[in-house]
Parts: C-alpha cells; structure tokens; sequence
C-alpha cells in the first residue's frame, strides 16, 4: 500500500525551499479560514479566532464562506461582514448588490470547468466562478498580512485543502483562483501546494491525545504503532474518508484510497429549504426570497441555526422565527395572515406558528437528517466490511458536521 500523501510526491518534488512562513487556507463549502506556522518553528500555529468580533461572536476560526459584490460584481466583503452588510440592505438597495454563498461545491458537480463555468448568486444573477473564489483568496491574503506586519508574499508557501473526490480539473481550478487571488504569479509555483483535507485530518490527528476527541472513552495516548483508524471528515459539501494504519518511524501507510461522497451538511440545508417550501408553498418562498433577498436571508441563517440546535433525544420543537418582511410579502401578495399560510399536510403534523414562530415538531425536524445520515451510514458500513480494513478499530469523526449530534449517535 501507498504511503499518505503519496498523491502529493511530484508537488513537493517542485516546492520552493525559499520561505520563511508557511499559510494554510481552509476553503470550505460553508465556512472557511486561515492558519500560518513561521519555518523556524513549525509546531506553533496560530489561528485566526476574531472573525465574529464584530457582531459579537466570540472566538470563532472561521468565517461563513459568501461573498457580497456589488452589481458589477466589484468584491465588498466576504463571511460575517458580507452577511451582515446584504441582511441590512432595503429591498430596493438589494437589486443592485450580489449575495454568493455555498459554491465550492459548484467544482464538484461541473463536468467541464473552466475560467468561462458561471455560479449563480441568491437571486439568480451569475458572474464567473473564478472571481468569486479569488475574492474568498485575496480577501484571506489581504487579512493576513495585514495583522502580521512585515511579512514578504514573496516568502509564503500557501496551502490549500480540497475536499479527496476533487477531480484533477478542480484541483486545477483552485491553482487558477490562487493566481489570480495574487497568492503566487503562476499555476506551477514552487510557493502552492494543494493538499487533501481527510490527509491533512488525518497527519493532525495521528499527533492529537485521544482524550482531545469528544465521547472517545480513550485515555491521554495518541495512536500506538500498529493502530489502524479511519478518519471521518465530514463537512459542509463533502464527506471524505481516509484509512491509515500507524508505522514504528512515525509514519502513516494508506490502508484504502481517500473516498466518499458529496455528503456534507448543505445537503441537510436543502432538505431544510424542501420542507420551508412544503410547508409554505414554493410559490411564496420563490416571491420572498426575490422581493426581499436580504430579509431571505436571515431565515436561511435562522434554519441554520436550528439544524445546529436539534438535539435527536430530546422530544422537543424546534422553533425558527420569522421576519415581519416575511410576514409583509405574505399579507402583500396574498391578503391573509403568514400564519394562515401553512400546508394542511403540515399543520396535521402539528406545524404552526406562535407569537412569530415557526414551531416545529420533533419527527418532522427529524426528517431533514434522515437520507443524509443513512447514505453516510451505507458507505461507512460499506467500508468497514472490506477485507483491506478488517483491522479498523478507530473512527475519527472530524469536520464541522461531525459535531451534528444525529451522526454521532448513528455511530
């Protein structure tokens, strides 16, 4: 079996040994953020964790991954500054303005990328997908070296990790955004190095206490020579699974390829907006989110919320509330109450809303996990059963949907 990493022997084989730090880009379907180590000392990493200072939030490393430009798509602010900038604008500034959010994985399911592959932004409007990761690029670039004064871009090494079922065209794409970002001059830098997220998940947890892992029982050790483990990332677009067995130098050989499948947590999302359109109409969800798409905005922040909050053990609603914009749109178009707007398919399953809320019950919360965690469940399952990985004792669940409390107690 192959060493991990083996897929990255002819990048190193070209790195420039001429830099001074090293900056690693987390480019997520959902959220994204930076780390940066100095070569002198490379096990001091430091993370950016002020990206919600602004709004309040506390000590967060990353920030959601949107970018808000303005109708020549000239870049104004990417995560919580694009958020918050878009939700504050009236329905009549919104038109001139464009909201992206959740197109990483638009390299994924494109066939034929290109610097010509378009994404779509909230309402409809396109704009070259190149440009839109090169804002996410540059802005981390330019937040970078302004709070680390005195660096030299020419002294970078930049990595960037892709989800393992990237295809080589995407991993192209990414080195294309990165030069046009003004990360490095051309696609064949020594100074740019793609890494798979699942390995690089995986070197990480190989040097972590076991203890460091919620619900894990295990006591302080790290891995002992000869464990075998897969490693479970599972993320905003993607679920990507790597398997390593644990050699005496310190090394990791690859049990299994990297794998998986676009399995993340937007896939919760867009059950999450299925059942708004059920239970409201398609109609009048189609009619809010192009009336007032920074008041849509703020539900599709709202459900987010709520999926993070459902606890699958507790018999308990949900509750989302609900903009007066929304409110405004329904009594503009339609002439009755929000409240009066429900499904009979779904006010029989004993959906309602109360004193602004949209009160959810338990199962049908439920039901936006089910097919998502039951096809992780499936290719896990489908794993553990083959021969190379019989020897498997460990599962490391890593990744923002890791902490999603329906997949955890599906394992």
């Amino acid at each position: 079996m192959a060493e991990a990493g083996s897929q990255l022997t002819d990048q190193f084989s070209r790195l420039n040994t001429d830099y001074t730090v090293v900056v690693a880009i987390d480019f997520g379907t959902t959220y994204s953020g930076y780390s940066f180590s100095f070569k002198s000392s490379p096990s001091d990493i430091f993370t950016r964790t002020n990206w919600g200072e602004k709004d309040g939030i506390p000590s967060i490393r990353k920030t959601p991954t949107c970018v808000l430009t303005d109708y020549q798509n000239t870049f104004v602010a990417i995560g919580f500054d694009a958020q918050k900038k878009y939700r504050m604008l009236t329905p009549d500034e919104a038109q001139y303005y464009r909201f992206y959010s959740e197109f990483k994985m638009k390299l994924h399911s494109e066939k034929s990328l290109s610097k010509d592959t378009l994404i779509e932004d909230q309402t409809g409007y396109k704009a070259p997908a190149i440009d839109i990761f090169a804002m996410v690029l540059g802005e981390m670039k330019t937040m970078m070296l302004a709070t680390q004064g005195g660096i030299n871009l020419q002294l970078i090494r930049w990595v960037i990790t892709v989800p393992a079922i990237w295809t080589d065209s995407a991993k192209q794409f990414m080195k294309e955004a990165a030069v046009k970002a003004g990360l490095v001059d051309n696609i064949d830098s020594g100074k740019l190095l793609i890494a798979l997220e699942p390995e690089a998940a995986s070197i990480c947890c190989q040097q972590l206490p076991l203890a460091d892992f919620e619900m894990s029982g295990a006591n302080s050790s790290t891995l002992a020579v000869g464990s075998q483990y897969l490693v479970l990332d599972a993320g905003g677009g993607t679920l990507d699974i790597t398997a390593h067995k644990v050699l005496p130098d310190n090394n990791l050989e690859e049990l299994y390829f990297a794998n998986g499948g676009p399995l993340g947590s937007v896939r919760v999302n867009d059950n999450m907006l299925c059942l708004l359109d059920r239970i409201f109409q398609h109609k009048f969800v189609e009619i809010y989110r192009r009336k007032n798409p920074g008041d849509y905005n703020s539900l599709v922040n709202a459900l987010e919320a709520a999926k993070k909050g459902f606890r699958p053990h507790e018999d308990r609603k949900t509750t989302i509330s609900l903009t007066m914009g929304m409110s405004e749109v329904y009594e503009e178009e339609f002439g009755q109450k929000l409240s009066k707007s429900i499904s009979t398919e779904y006010t029989s399953r004993g959906v309602k809303i109360q004193n602004g809320l949209l009160c959810i019950p338990h199962d049908v919360m439920a039901s936006v996990f089910q097919n998502v965690v039951g096809d992780i469940m499936s290719h896990v399952e489908g794993l553990l059963g083959m021969k190379a990985l019989r020897g498997v004792t460990t599962i490391l669940m890593v990744g923002g949907f890791s902490h999603c409390e329906v997949l955890q107690a599906r394992n």
